[in-house]
This record gives structure tokens, C-alpha cells and sequence, in this order.
């Protein structure tokens, strides 16, 4: 990797460098790099900060870094790091989404996946124990509950609108 001057900053020594989804950027002054079939976290002047140890690295582009590693037992967590390698989010999740200031949590359980909402520092605002979360601008988020309604809850938890079906949606936004 080169800086503007065409002076190398990342000598070609890794496997990769940038994220584990093939694309490349800088975020924080950090990026990816891939030794031995993993990924860790390099500053742009060479300097490593976390050893590679991950097994998927994904810049969010606003300094979170969606990371998942093997765990004893083999299974595969998710969780998210700060440009210094702190973990932010726990290695906890199946999967994790970043949207604004927000975190969707993914978790499998018996019943299947189940959707949660935390802020970066992780605390928690919907349990993760719904079918589905998807955001509605920057703040209110669709939840949708194990019958396939659909309630609107606010960036703090709260439920503002009703658990309904898509089509009783549609049908209120006719009679109107």
C-alpha cells in the first residue's frame, strides 16, 4: 500500500490487505491485513494493532469494525471492534448490522434467528427475541413479531406504533 507521495506505507508482506469482503479502504487510519488465512488490524504506517486472529474483518466505514472469530467449541461469533482492536460489541452474535449509531443483533436459537437493537456501547434497547428489525430512517425501527406483525418502535425501545400486518397498513393508508 502506498501513501500520495508513492511512498510504501504497508510493505507487500500479508496475504491481503483491506477487508475480508475484497474491498479496500482506510477507516481511522486502520485496515485490514490477512496472515495465515485470518485477518487483523494494521495502522496505515505499517504498525500492527491486532494480531490476525479473526476470521472476517468488515469496516462499517465510521470507525466499527464488524469482526467474527472460531471459538473453542468451533462455532463462529460476531462481534465489533474500535479502530485500537477494543471490543466494542461482544462476541456474542451470529451476525451484527450497523445502521447510523445503531447495531441489529442476530441471534440463532431454537426457534430460529432471532433480531435485536443495541447502541455502539452495547447497550441493549430490543431484546434480541423478534423476527425481524430493520430500520426506518435514522430513528424508528420496523419490528416484527414471531406472527408476522409488524410494530414501530423508537431509537429508545419504545413501541409507538401497534403490532399489525403489512396489509392492515395498506388498507388504513387507502381509507384515508
Amino acid at each position: 500500500v502506498w501513501d500520495e507521495n508513492a511512498k510504501v506505507v504497508i510493505p507487500p508482506r500479508y496475504e491481503a490487505v483491506g477487508w475480508s469482503n475484497g474491498k479496500f479502504s482506510v477507516d481511522q487510519q486502520v485496515t485490514g491485513y490477512k496472515k495465515d488465512g485470518r485477518w487483523g488490524l494494521i495502522a496505515i504506517h505499517d504498525k500492527v494493532v491486532t494480531p490476525a486472529e479473526f476470521e472476517q474483518l468488515v469496516s462499517t466505514g465510521y470507525g466499527n469494525i464488524i469482526a467474527t472469530k472460531k471459538t473453542g467449541s468451533g462455532a463462529y461469533r460476531t462481534g465489533c471492534i474500535d479502530k485500537n482492536g477494543n471490543t466494542i460489541i461482544p462476541f456474542d452474535y451470529d451476525a451484527i448490522k450497523i445502521f447510523g449509531s445503531f447495531a441489529v443483533l442476530t441471534l440463532r436459537n431454537s426457534d430460529g434467528l432471532r433480531y435485536g437493537l443495541s447502541d455502539l456501547s452495547h447497550n441493549i434497547i430490543i431484546r434480541p427475541e423478534w423476527n425481524g428489525i430493520r430500520p426506518l430512517g435514522t430513528s424508528h425501527f420496523a419490528v416484527e413479531d414471531s406472527k408476522g406483525k409488524t410494530g414501530i418502535f423508537s431509537e429508545t425501545g419504545e413501541q409507538i406504533h401497534p403490532f399489525t400486518r403489512s396489509e392492515e397498513h395498506t388498507s388504513e393508508l387507502q381509507s384515508h
